[in-house]
């Protein structure tokens, strides 16, 4: 039989990571000969990795997995890690095929289907979308619950958004201030956050935009803090 299990989430987003297992078990009282598993990642998703132990069929979107002989009682799994990119119904879908005779086939294939939503990203999710600050002395409220990492567009880097403060990116948010019109010290902060975060100072100038500095940790704090002239 073949199973999807451990959904990341039933009510995936646009831009965010679901993951699920694909669950794959000898029920019957002999082994599997010659087994097969077939994943269909979804129509509308990127695969953010490869599945381990499959192979892409040609340009598809179909990864056959060569199990071989599955015993009675026994089970593998196998990870698919994705990203909606447009809003909508997706299908998860799995089929295993045998060389070996069984007495049931309604559980060989398994599919299920979702809905992408386009909700609850943060509008400033995108450095397209940069919320612009204004003054010398700027104090502004934000969050990045359901914000993303953006995918490359030649203005961060040639890959998209990889490290920021030196660390892997995690939800970024965006936002633009123009300094004032004399010389000075500028210093910005995210103390005060309720998580760990991480802070990059870029100069709107360019194409990737030119790296400032950034910090990770300040001092004993988990919340970030950076200095420039």
């Amino acid at each position: 039989s073949v199973s999807l299990i451990d959904l990341s989430t039933t009510t995936p987003g646009v831009d965010r990571e679901m993951s699920y297992k694909v669950w794959l078990r000898n029920q019957g009282p002999q082994g599997s000969a010659n087994t097969s598993l077939r994943i269909a990642v979804p129509s509308n998703t990127f695969l953010i990795s490869g599945i381990t132990g499959c192979t892409r069929v040609g340009s598809g979107r179909n990864y056959d997995c060569a199990v071989g002989t599955l015993g009675t009682g026994t089970e593998r799994f196998f990870d698919v890690r994705v990203r909606p990119t447009a809003p909508g119904p997706i299908t998860l879908f799995a089929r295993v095929t045998s060389d070996s005779p069984d007495a049931t086939t309604d559980d060989r294939s398994v599919s299920r289907s979702l809905q992408v939503s386009d909700v609850g990203r943060p509008p400033n999710d995108n450095l397209a979308n940069a919320q612009p600050l204004t003054g010398e002395h700027v104090n502004v409220p934000g969050f990045n619950v359901n914000a993303t990492i953006e995918r490359a567009n030649g203005l961060i880097d040639s890959l998209g958004e990889l490290k920021h403060a030196g660390r892997a990116a995690g939800k970024s948010v965006w936002y633009l201030w123009q300094a004032p019109n004399r010389r000075g010290s500028v210093k910005i902060s995210t103390a005060g956050s309720t998580f760990d975060t991480l802070l990059d100072v870029y100069e709107f100038n360019g194409s990737p935009l030119p790296l400032v500095g950034g910090n990770d940790d300040f001092g004993t704090l988990r919340t970030s803090e950076y200095s420039f002239r």
